[in-house]
């Protein structure tokens, strides 16, 4: 009864200002009700602060968590934040009420009834209770992969590196089973390079890459490596008779010439070998393709015969 009665003479007062006038009243009256009514207005035109925003509800282990509320005061006055049922991986800064963090597997769970306000002094405003919730970082598996060249040139260089990945959980490292002796290994990256020789043409089987993190292993299939040539090597025998079929000796000859093209009917020269004694040549650094070859043979009176059959050679 003591607040309802409180009100009704406030009431009273209010209605008995404006109705009179200040007619009839003493001045001691006067003052008395001009100071409730200026405490009155002072107190109306308090307005309390605000204060939005939405915190995010879900947190991975690992992840930075940040919120900062928005928030103004229709006075301008200085305000301060404060927060209940911080969770203890979170820090909050009570000049801007920022929430920062980064939760760890320790955290993980639910964490409730989180409770941001702020104040001008006066008032007290608040966002509506959170929660948020930590959830522990998916960790995929430790995984290697890539696709190896499976054709390696001779004299050209080989180099293949696969991809490993494990989240940055532990620093890795490699391992090859059945390395071929022309290839270098990088243990750091599992990195294979090298370049073969004419010696190394052939076919290494079996190669396999490995990763280990300290806790688990992971590899590649297995895969082979084919070194194939890039060069032709040509070995002839010198005519001993001409087309007539006379007798035609060594002596007689003066050299050959190798002719050599993509399209087997059209074949330019590619060396002059003026030494009939000559009879094998090697040609270096073919590119990927098929390559034709044709040679024919000349006298000491520059007389050229017709060309021989047509050899070829591909290059993988």
């Amino acid at each position: 009864m003591r607040n309802l009665k409180l009100s009704i003479a406030y009431t009273s007062l209010l209605v008995l200002l404006t109705a009179c006038g200040g007619g009839g009243s003493s001045s001691t009256q006067g003052n008395h009700n001009d100071t409730i009514t200026k405490s009155l207005t002072k107190d109306n035109s308090n307005l309390a602060p605000l204060i939005n925003g939405v915190p995010s509800a879900i947190i991975t282990t690992g992840s930075s968590y940040q919120f900062m509320p928005e928030s103004s005061d229709p006075e301008n006055a200085n305000l301060t934040f404060q927060i209940t049922n911080k969770p203890l991986w979170l820090s909050f800064n009570p000049a801007t009420g920022e929430l920062s963090g980064t939760p760890a597997s320790s955290d993980v769970g639910l964490f409730s009834d989180i409770l941001v306000t702020v104040s001008d002094g006066v008032h007290v405003s608040s966002l509506p209770p959170f929660s948020i919730t930590v959830e522990e970082k998916s960790l995929l598996p430790l995984q290697i992969s890539g696709s190896p060249p499976l054709i390696a040139q001779e004299n050209r260089a080989y180099s293949f590196t696969p991809v490993a990945t494990n989240n940055g959980r532990n620093s890795l490292l490699f391992s090859v089973l059945n390395r071929p002796s022309w290839l270098t290994f990088d243990s750091a990256t599992g990195r294979l390079s090298g370049t073969p020789a004419e010696s190394d043409v052939g076919t290494y089987s079996d190669i396999q890459l490995f990763v280990n993190d300290g806790v688990s292993e992971a590899s590649l299939a297995s895969f082979n490596i084919t070194v194939t040539s890039t060069s032709a090597t040509l070995s002839w025998v010198p005519p001993s008779t001409r087309v007539d079929n006379s007798v035609i000796t060594l002596s007689e000859l003066a050299g050959f010439k190798i002719y050599s093209g993509r399209d087997a009917t059209n074949l330019s020269l590619l060396v002059d070998i003026a030494d009939p004694t000559v009879n094998e040549y090697k040609i270096d650094g073919l590119a990927t393709g098929t390559h034709f070859f044709a040679m024919t043979v000349y006298d000491q009176f520059m007389v050229e015969s017709d060309f021989s059959s047509i050899a070829s050679k591909t290059i993988y």
